[in-house]
Parts: C-alpha cells; sequence; structure tokens
C-alpha cells in the first residue's frame, strides 16, 4: 500500500469489513511538530549547546538518545494514519431540529492498531458541527464512528470536508489527513402547525382509518402513534404484555386527503410556515392511514397513495421544494 492516506467513498450503506467495488481516492498525510515537539526541539538544541561548552560525553549522549526517540515519535505518528481506510455510509432523512447522523467506518487492514484517532467534521458554515471524536481501531479490524451534525433548516444537509488527526504516541507531532466523505442528509421540514386536517374526499374503494365513529366495521390493527386517541387503544393486547396498538375500521365516507399548496387555510403563512402545516397533514393522515396526495406548484403532484415509500416521497418533495440544485 502506498504512503498515502486511502478514502473510499460510498453512497450507500455497506457491510463493514467486505471490500466493495468501488474506486479508492488516496489524499496524503501531513506531520508537522505540535507545541510540545517544537519545545522539544529547542530543548534538544540547547542541550546540544551545552554539551558543546562542556565537552561533556554523557550530555552528548543523552541529546542524542532524546533526538533518536523525537525521529522515532515522527515515523509512528505517522504510520498511525498511514493507509487507514474510510468507508461514508449514507445517513437517514430527518426532521429540521433533529440531529443528522453521519457514520463513518475507519477500516484498518495493517497488523498495527491505531491509536488516538480524532475525526473532526471541517467548519464551512454547516450548523452545529460536533466535537473532535476519539477513537481507537484495532488490528486488522474496524470501528464506526458518528458525527452527529443539527441542521435548522430544510434541504439538503452536506456533510462538510472531515479531518482525521494523530499525535499518538508521545504528542511530538500532528499528523493529519483530509479528505470529502461526498455524504449527505435530506432534512424534511419541521413538522408544526395548528391547522386541522382538510375535509377528505370520496374515494372509490374503502380504506382504514383510526377512529370509529359508529359506522364502520373492524378491520384490524395498527401501531400507535404519540396523539393517537386513547378511546381506540386495543386494551386487551396491552393486558396481554403486547405493544400499544390502534383499532382500525373500514369505511367509505370522506377517506382519501388531497395536501395542496393552495389550500385556504394556507394562504396567511409564509413558505416555511406552509410546508411545515403540509408536514404535519401530512403526518397526521400517514398515521390515520388514509390515502392522500400532494400538490406543490409547478413542483410536485404525486399520485393517491399511502404507505412507508408513499410518504418518504411526498416528505422529501416537501424538504426539496423551491430548491433547484436539490432535485435529484
Amino acid at each position: 500500500m502506498p504512503d498515502a492516506f486511502v478514502l473510499e467513498r460510498l453512497n450507500q450503506s455497506i457491510t463493514p469489513g467486505v471490500e466493495p467495488d468501488a474506486g479508492l481516492k488516496q489524499q496524503r498525510v501531513y506531520v508537522l511538530p505540535s507545541r510540545q515537539g517544537i519545545f522539544f526541539s529547542c530543548l534538544l538544541l540547547t542541550m546540544l549547546l551545552g554539551a558543546i561548552n562542556y565537552n561533556n560525553n554523557m550530555a552528548f549522549m543523552l541529546t542524542f538518545l532524546l533526538a533518536s526517540l523525537f525521529l522515532v515519535a515522527l515515523i509512528h505518528t505517522y504510520r498511525n494514519l498511514r493507509g487507514l481506510v474510510i468507508r461514508g455510509v449514507m445517513p437517514e432523512p430527518v426532521f429540521a431540529g433533529d440531529p443528522a447522523r453521519f457514520r463513518l467506518i475507519l477500516d484498518n487492514h495493517g497488523a498495527q492498531q491505531r491509536l488516538g484517532i480524532q475525526i473532526q467534521a471541517r467548519r464551512t458554515g454547516a450548523e452545529g458541527l460536533p466535537a473532535p471524536i476519539v477513537t481507537d481501531v484495532p488490528a486488522d479490524h474496524w470501528t464506526e464512528v458518528e458525527l452527529a451534525i443539527l441542521p435548522t433548516r430544510r434541504g439538503r444537509l452536506i456533510l462538510p470536508g472531515v479531518t482525521l488527526f494523530t499525535s499518538y504516541p508521545l504528542g511530538l507531532f500532528r499528523a493529519w489527513a483530509s479528505f470529502d466523505p461526498g455524504l449527505h442528509c435530506i432534512i424534511y421540514p419541521r413538522p408544526i402547525g395548528a391547522l386541522p386536517l382538510p375535509p377528505g374526499q370520496a374515494g372509490g374503494a374503502q380504506c382504514d382509518v383510526g377512529v370509529d365513529n359508529g359506522n364502520h366495521d373492524f378491520s384490524g390493527f395498527r401501531r400507535y402513534y404519540p396523539g393517537d386517541s386513547i378511546r381506540n387503544i386495543a386494551w386487551k393486547a396491552v393486558a396481554r404484555e403486547q405493544p400499544l396498538l390502534i383499532k382500525r375500521f373500514d369505511g367509505s365516507g370522506d377517506q382519501e386527503l388531497t395536501l395542496s399548496w393552495d389550500d385556504p387555510g394556507l394562504q396567511a403563512l409564509s413558505l416555511e410556515e406552509k410546508l411545515s402545516q403540509l408536514c404535519r397533514w401530512l403526518l397526521d393522515a400517514d398515521r390515520s392511514g388514509r390515502r392522500y396526495s400532494l400538490v406543490l406548484p409547478a413542483e410536485y403532484s404525486s399520485a393517491r397513495g399511502h404507505g412507508p415509500a408513499h410518504r418518504e416521497a411526498c416528505l422529501k418533495a416537501l424538504a426539496l421544494f423551491g430548491i433547484a440544485h436539490d432535485r435529484k
């Protein structure tokens, strides 16, 4: 392996320890004396001058011994980073205000352990950058670290450049390598808003809802979500020490919803307030089990549907609304 820092980029989740077919990108490892190293070198120079002045063999021996230790520390600090492999895992989308968690996997194919490796995201305008993370990587093994960045607005949060550095073993030198992992996280709008769901439209087929008004037939259960009415909790299942479940009912009334940007209740809101309210409606409709569609001006219009895939597609459309360079 060449004397270089190896970066391996992945645009999807990976299995640690398995070498994918993605190409490798090499970056140099830089080494400079730390403050302690500069002080130590000045001390060595002073000792050398004293040994020359007094012609003291023991002083020469001690000076050269410490100088050799200084050079050995340089080599070990450099080798602590050389050849380390980085794998980046694309994070799951989050809502604005929740931390975006970027996972990096440090893979050590060498026979020596890597101690005192520090990882930090570079400051390039991102908000809420975490403090450096210190970790060790065992020999012929891998270690996973997580950088949590707190986003304050929706869109696509790109992980800024990341720097790995180490001062192992004596702190006399500082070795570092910088790279761009090419990771990003979709940030959904924050789901806030007090407006009730818009009235639904009669659908051609029955679908499940979570409320029984006396005209519906029982159709099964679904997971409990905070905010669900306790009247619909399956208490018998709770008595059997099962997770909280909500009873679902079939009906042919107002089941299908259209969540539209042009809804009259949204006209007094700002752009971000509209997106947050639409996000709140979308999650409420999804929890109720109703079929719904999302309509945005000249950007996105979905067919009516339900389920995790439909929800994620609508949330991504809200997150990237009006952001031209993120339409991917």
